[in-house]
This record gives C-alpha cells, structure tokens and sequence, in this order.
C-alpha cells in the first residue's frame, strides 16, 4: 500500500498530518481483509509530493519518499504545469 499525499505550492500541512501518514499506513496493511474496498498488500510506504518550498520542514521526514514537483514534472510528460 502506498499513502501518498499531494500539496499544492503553499499548502500547508494540517495539524498531525505528516506524522498520521505512517500510522494510517501500518494499520492499513494490518486491516485490509476487514476493509472491503482496500486490495489486499502486505506492506506500506509513504510518498508525498511538494514543492521546494517544503523542504525545510521536518515533518518531511514522516514520509519516505519525497517528490518534488519539478522532478515528478520531469519524469511524467501530462504532470501538471506550474508546478
């Protein structure tokens, strides 16, 4: 499973929201079998895509992977501009 967030240039994260991202994740790896709209997955990461402009924050490192918008723009041709 993958929990994925995006935030849009000056988005900010709301009050617990980095850190709920691993949290959601496990127990969603956990509990699928009781959630009839989840695929059945044995494992989770986190993702998120941001603009530079997030880097400084810590909270960063609630997730395990990072995407920036440029780079994602880079790499995914109908990425959305302005980015």
């Amino acid at each position: 499973m993958q929990s994925v967030e995006f935030k849009h240039p000056g988005e900010r994260f709301g009050y617990g929201q980095p850190e709920a991202y691993p949290l959601r994740a496990a127990c969603f790896a956990k509990t699928y079998p009781s959630r009839k709209t989840l695929n059945p997955h044995y494992d989770w990461t986190t993702v998120i895509f941001c603009g530079r402009e997030t880097a400084a924050d810590p909270r960063l490192g609630k997730f395990e992977r990072v995407i920036y918008h440029a780079e994602a723009a880079r790499v995914i041709e109908a990425y959305p501009k302005g980015y």
